[in-house]
């Protein structure tokens, strides 16, 4: 028995995939998840094949029904519909591909002068620093100095800080590799702010 729209609307997921059958090979398979993809089950030189159409109702049962028809004209012309539109696919490929590499060839030029005009600037690069940023610097002014970085290394004189320091850091106070890392605590950090609003 064919399927209609209304079999179709009404078909709910279960714990196993199932198969409604419409005929001339086309299927629609309603997942567990409650997805339901068109396929089309057919034979190819003696071997059977499926393919996946598209999801509905992206896809309607009619629209479903000519792709099949479709399919199967390749089929009778003694193509694989499978294969006819993994070519396809790369076909688009190829052609994206090379519009993009043409379109980055003749932006490359363009790019190159625009930053190399930036990069001949005789001028500094100031970024403003917010007020709540230069407080949190002046707090830091007592344990760094007046030094040229915010976290200065302790043993290596001018140097910074090194990031593995805080890893050493995290092991002296007990936690292992596996429970804590220093990124660890920016990500906590982010979360208990968000949970705060």
């Amino acid at each position: 028995m064919k399927l209609t729209n209304t079999t179709i609307r009404a078909a709910k997921p279960t714990s196993v995939q199932q198969k409604l059958f419409d005929g001339k090979g086309l299927f629609l398979l309603v997942s567990p998840t409650g997805s339901k993809i068109w396929r089309f089950k057919y034979q190819f030189q003696g071997r059977e094949k499926l393919l996946s159409l598209v999801q509905y109702p992206d896809v309607s049962l009619k629209d479903a029904r000519a792709k099949v028809a479709d399919a199967r004209k390749i089929l009778a012309n003694g193509g694989d519909p499978s294969a006819t539109r993994k070519a396809a696919i790369q076909q688009l490929s190829s052609t994206f591909e090379l519009v993009a590499r043409e379109w980055f060839k003749k932006q490359t030029a363009a790019w190159q002068d625009h930053y190399a005009a930036k990069m001949k600037m005789s001028r500094d690069h100031i970024v403003p620093l917010s007020k709540q940023a230069v407080a949190i610097l002046e707090e830091m002014r007592p344990f760094s100095g007046d030094g040229q970085y915010v976290f200065p290394g302790r043993n290596r004189g001018s140097l910074y800080l090194n990031i593995n320091t805080l890893a050493d850091a995290l092991r002296a106070l007990g936690y292992s590799k596996d429970e804590m890392c220093a990124h660890g605590f920016r990500a906590m950090g982010s979360t208990l702010l968000n949970e705060q609003g």
